[in-house]
């Protein structure tokens, strides 16, 4: 009978490659592969969660080798010297992706390229980490994968305008919801698909556009619970005429406004798979309502706990 290797002692893929990174790299160093057409160049990286892990993998350096000399690289397989950093508390499993420091890996957030697994814990805040680790063929951290037990983000948008990482929320460039002051009828809703682990809301933003001159809006919000998978009766929340003071930032910049708490207290606890319909009705015609202009709502955000 035999028995196969494991997954530590899997077979390591060490490649012959240039680095031409402007500078040294020594073994434990993080590196990308480097866009020339020979395709035998490697760089280091400060960029955190580097998208060129996805088109070429991560590699690092096992020896020291010289700018502009070729050298060997670790592609697959396992090491003991891999250098991290711990801001960001890395635990045995984690799926690791490039830091800001050259040279050095961190844990990948949602949505993150990676490009190893930790198999040694680094909490440290600091890049001195030096862990053992298996590189494996990248791939993007799971959002779904994730446990909401810190309290999840979940973006919710009105069409595709956004570009959504963890918890950064990137704008690009379409408007496509917009509330008239004078039609009351004007309204956006949309189904947050509640993440593994939580057991209540912590909180519901709006994502706005923001302008130089503060006022007031008035809002109907609803928010019902359409989807129990405990088969217990759907619940149903709602708050109206509420007034909010927005504007008085920077123009076309994301304003992030809080529902009001009443909006959604009596939904109380919720369950991994529940669906939230959340619905926002602008009240342009109620006379606390004085924005006077078009409000341009982008999208809702809940966080989860």
């Amino acid at each position: 009978m035999s028995v196969g290797l494991s997954f530590k002692d899997s077979p390591r893929e060490v490649v012959r490659m240039k680095n031409t990174s402007g500078a040294g790299v020594v073994a434990g160093d993080v590196c990308v592969l480097k866009a020339v057409a020979a395709g035998d160049e490697i760089t280091t990286t400060t960029t955190g969660g580097d998208n060129q892990l996805l088109r070429g993998g991560g590699f690092m350096a096992v020896e020291t080798i010289a700018n502009d000399a070729y050298g060997r690289f670790l592609r697959k397989g396992f090491t003991n010297v891999l250098k991290v950093n711990g801001t960001t508390d890395i635990a045995i499993g984690d799926r690791l992706t490039s830091f800001t420091t050259a040279g050095i890996a961190k844990k990948a957030a949602i949505g993150d390229p990676y490009f190893a697994t930790a198999l040694e814990a680094y909490a440290t805040d600091d890049s001195s980490g030096v862990i053992d680790a298996i590189l494996l063929e990248p791939g993007a951290e799971d959002p779904s994968s994730v446990s909401s037990s810190g309290g999840d983000l979940v973006v919710t948008k009105f069409a595709g305008e956004f570009a959504v990482s963890g918890a950064v929320l990137t704008y690009g460039g379409a408007r496509n919801f917009v509330n008239y002051r004078n039609v009351q009828t004007d309204s956006a809703a949309c189904d947050v698909k509640v993440p593994s682990g939580a057991t209540s809301i912590s909180g519901i933003n709006f994502l706005s556009s923001n302008r130089g001159t503060g006022a007031n809006i008035v809002l109907n919000t609803r928010i019902d619970l359409t989807a129990d998978v405990d088969n217990s009766a759907p619940v149903d929340d709602q708050d109206l005429n509420r007034v909010y003071a927005m504007g008085g930032g920077t123009a076309e910049n994301i304003e992030v406004t809080a529902f009001d708490a009443a909006a959604f207290d009596g939904i109380g606890a919720v369950t991994s798979d529940d669906v939230l319909h959340i619905a926002v009705l602008r009240q342009g015609l109620h006379a606390s309502d004085t924005w006077d202009a078009d409000w341009e709502l982008w999208g809702i955000e809940v966080t989860f706990a």
